[in-house]
């Protein structure tokens, strides 16, 4: 008998599994299974979804629920869009790794920060006159409300316009 043969001698029957030709563990049907295909990985597949109750670590590519699982992060070069992701939840991270900005979403879509010492802001259009921002425009921000922590928020708009 080889080593390989004595590492797997013994089997635990499950009353609801079975081992199918392809070495693939069944549970119910064939469409959700666990198995190996590579040295110190092991493949869980299910057609409805995977629940996990551990401390895991997920490969690249993969996705948790960030609604119910924690934060997921992914680093791509521009902006981060829902399209992104596998799915849209609120508290997904992204990093855009083109713009130095940092993706976050909550309550149905998406904000940013951004790395650089100047000054950013998503705002393409004044929102008093509504023209658009350009190159060399003095701008300043108005504040137009608080947050429920009494934080100010503001919104920029031209330096010179007095529209409200």
């Amino acid at each position: 008998m080889s080593q390989t043969d004595k590492k797997f001698r013994t089997i635990i029957i499950v009353k609801s599994g079975r081992m199918d030709s392809n070495k693939r563990f069944e549970f119910r049907d064939d469409a959700i299974y666990i198995y190996s295909d590579a040295d110190g990985y092991i493949r869980i597949v299910a057609d409805a979804g995977i629940k996990l109750d551990a401390i895991t670590t997920m490969q690249a590519g993969m996705q948790l629920n960030a609604a119910a699982d924690g934060v997921v992060t992914l680093v791509k070069a521009g902006a981060i869009t829902d399209g992104d992701f596998t799915t849209d939840t609120d508290g997904l991270i992204g990093i855009d790794s083109l713009n130095g900005r940092i993706y976050y979403r909550y309550g149905g879509g998406w904000h940013y920060s951004s790395q650089d010492a100047g000054f950013s802001f998503p705002e393409k259009t004044c929102v008093r006159c509504g023209l658009p921002f350009a190159m060399d425009d003095e701008v300043k921000m108005v504040i137009d409300g608080f947050a429920t922590d009494g934080a100010p928020h503001a919104v920029p708009v031209h330096g010179g316009c007095s529209r409200r």
